[in-house]
Formats: structure tokens, sequence, C-alpha cells
């Protein structure tokens, strides 16, 4: 990844959101559609159990800002879970 120059990578897993940064890049794992969605309570802002999906939004600049909404709960994102990386 280093070598690469990879900034940000982005994954699936079946049930739940989690955000973190290793060694300078920034992981977003995406789910919760194929499997029951339950587990330790939700920790905003990296963690969380429950059905969601995640908008990207790439500028000019190369900034990349993340929001993660939950559609069975509110039409809005959620907050405590926005993210951005420079990449």
């Amino acid at each position: 990844m280093h070598a690469c120059g990879v900034k940000l990578v982005c994954c699936a897993h079946v049930i739940c959101y989690d955000r973190n940064v290793f060694e300078g890049i920034t992981f977003i794992v995406s789910g919760g559609g194929g499997w029951g969605v339950f587990g330790p309570p939700s920790t905003p802002p990296n963690r969380g159990h429950f059905y969601h999906f995640v908008e990207f939004e790439v500028g000019a600049s190369g900034a990349v800002a993340g929001r993660v909404y939950r559609p069975l709960e509110d039409i809005n994102p959620d907050h405590a879970y926005d993210f951005s990386v420079q990449l």
C-alpha cells in the first residue's frame, strides 16, 4: 500500500461499519445487508453495527469526504461517523 501511495482503502463486510487508520492509510469497511446486525454497541466515529451505506464526495483537490447513512432510521447522514481523507 505504501509503495503505491494508497491513502484510502474501501471494502465490504456483512454486518458492520468500521473506520481505522493504520500507518497513515484510512480503511473504510461498509456492510450491513446480508446478516443480522447485532453485536457490541456502536462507538462513533469508528465503528457501528447497523444497516447503512457510505456516500463519498471527491473534491478537485483530492480531498475525500465521507458520510454514513442509516436508511432504516433516517434520511439524513449520521454526522457522528463523518470522515475526510486527503489523497
